[in-house]
């Protein structure tokens, strides 16, 4: 039996995702645990991983399930391993003797009609995150990113809800009330269309409900708004949307932003729009409240948990008009209402703080001496 950690000290082994083979979202949630290292008696190891970049489907699998596990097993040993994610599960394996955590941050793949991409990408994937599952499941505590999250484990898998930890994402210190954001871009060379400005950031997958956003952007409502979009370029078919609503003159894409551009890009615009159809946690509502600006968001997944009073919640039903004419209803209300504008800036302001890495890290550090002592029974 491993000998039991000091009780003010606490090594963990930080397994990240596989470079350039995970959503931004994922990578930044690795990061943010290795930040923590020298808090709280906290030491952060970074497992090595194989780099699984520009590789083919096949390429990534080898990285993933071949090269990895003789990796991380080589690699520095703390008092616990943390797999910051669901899809590295099946690397419980290679830790033998020392308890390990795994972050879930949804189950979307297996519960989403529609998340893949063509008939390949849904075999070969789900058939290889089924196996990272299995993994997953083996682990002494499964931390979810949020409540909902965590009802689906319990749903879906096999798995003692007491070994369930809601343990939610953190927020950066980047994110945070600036002062002159439009000042700072256009030093920075960031261009932003006229005012009002309505924000979305993140990738263009069907479950993040773009087309829908779309189709609001063209209700009465939102006549002479600006849509910014920061993250992954519209799909040909969204762009193709955006032409027939007569769009295409509103909407600017910033692409990718590192988190100093994008903080003030939250603070320049006047809106975040979140419409997801589901989401295991939703990032960009958490950055936005911290940054000031009001929350737009759909009752898909987690949003509604994550955004709290601090954010204006749209219902969304069977996503036909009604679904756009609704979240567009939400949107004016923000935009044309500055009580509503206040009022939801205010409640962000002082929910972001939850989000916090001093709020967070006790709930994380009991996370791990709880797996510490389960290994240990």
């Amino acid at each position: 039996m491993p000998p039991a950690p000091a009780p003010d000290s606490l090594s963990v082994t930080l397994v990240g995702p596989l470079p350039g083979e995970r959503w931004i979202s994922i990578e930044r949630y690795a990061r943010s645990i290795a930040a923590l290292t020298g808090e709280a008696g906290l030491e952060v190891l970074k497992a090595p991983v194989p780099a699984s970049e520009r590789l083919s489907p096949i390429g990534a699998y080898v990285a993933r399930y071949r090269h990895a596990p003789a990796m991380v097993a080589g690699g520095p040993r703390g008092d616990v391993v943390h797999i910051a994610d669901q899809a590295l599960g099946h690397l419980t394996a290679a830790f033998q003797g020392t308890p390990t955590v795994t972050t879930c941050h949804d189950l979307m793949p297996l519960l989403l009609e529609g998340h893949y991409r063509g008939r390949f990408e849904a075999w070969f994937d789900s058939t290889l995150l089924r196996r990272s599952i299995e993994g997953m499941c083996t682990s002494e505590r499964i931390i979810a990113v949020s409540a909902n999250t965590a009802r689906d484990i319990s749903s879906h898998l096999d798995v003692d809800p007491a070994r369930i930890a809601v343990v939610p994402n953190m927020l950066a210190e980047e994110y945070r009330r600036r002062a002159a954001p439009e000042q700072w871009l256009a030093r920075n060379g960031v261009r932003l269309p006229p005012r009002p400005r309505i924000l979305s950031v993140g990738h263009t997958r069907p479950y993040k409900n773009l087309e829908l956003l779309l189709a609001a952007l063209a209700e009465p409502d939102l006549a002479g708004t600006s849509l910014v979009r920061c993250g992954s370029p519209l799909t040909g078919d969204q762009r193709a949307l955006a032409n027939r609503l007569g769009l295409a003159s509103r909407i600017v894409e910033l692409g990718h932003q590192e988190p100093e551009a994008l903080a003030h890009i939250y603070n320049a615009c006047d809106a975040l729009a979140q419409p997801s159809r589901y989401e295991g946690f939703g990032v960009p509502v958490i950055e936005a409240m911290a940054c000031g600006l009001p929350v737009v968001a759909s009752d898909g997944g987690a949003l509604k948990e994550v955004a709290g009073d601090a954010g204006l919640v749209v219902g969304l039903g069977s996503g036909g008009p009604a679904d756009a004419r609704a979240f567009a209803e939400g949107l004016g209300r923000v935009l044309c209402d500055p009580i509503v504008a206040r009022r939801l800036t205010a409640c962000g302001l002082a929910r972001a703080e939850t989000y916090r890495p001093g709020a967070v890290l006790p709930r994380l550090m009991a996370v791990y001496r709880a797996a510490i002592e389960e290994r240990r029974k």
